[in-house]
This record gives C-alpha cells, structure tokens and sequence, in this order.
C-alpha cells in the first residue's frame, strides 16, 4: 500500500480521535451531520483496523452514555415543570426525597 494512503488514513484516524476527545470530554454529541466518510481514502490498512475498531467502540459507548445522560435530564425537566410557577406563600423543594 503506498505511503501516502497510509498517511492519509493515519491523518484520518488521528482527527477522529481529536473530535471523540472534544465530545467526550464535553459530554457533547459531535455534530453528526458534518461527517462525511472519506470517499478517496479506499480501505482501511491492516496496520489500521485495531485503531478504527477501537475508536468505533469508544464513539458507540460515548453515544449510548450521552443518551441515557439526555433521558435523565429529561426526567429532571419533567419534574421540575410540575412545580407551580407562581406561589403566594414561599415554595420548598425537597432535594433528598
């Protein structure tokens, strides 16, 4: 396989990474409709496919944790929409129960 191939792919591999880090440690979703596959790249090279498999597994973790992160929120949301806007007296929400 020639150099370069290998060295695009390396780049490739190497902003992938980057782009999990951001989203993993912001707790962030990348934007999913800025990725485009590369169409000129061809197939992964052997010297590849232990770091793609790799990075496929920590995205599709990070994408499960996110969403069950989401429906939590949600369900917090959820609750504290229950609690009346306006009161004439003052309102204490209990935390611990």
């Amino acid at each position: 396989m020639p150099e370069n191939t290998e060295q695009k792919w390396d780049d490739y591999l190497t902003e992938l990474e980057l782009d999990y880090s951001y989203a993993s440690a912001r707790r962030v979703a990348p934007d999913e409709h800025t990725w485009r596959a590369p169409e000129d790249l061809g197939p992964v090279p052997e010297k590849f496919a232990d770091r793609a498999r790799r990075l496929i597994g920590l995205q599709t973790t990070l994408i499960s944790e996110l969403a069950a992160e989401q429906e939590e929120v949600g369900k917090h949301l959820a609750a504290l929409r229950q609690v009346p806007k306006k009161q004439k007296t003052p309102v204490y929400l209990d935390q611990t129960a």
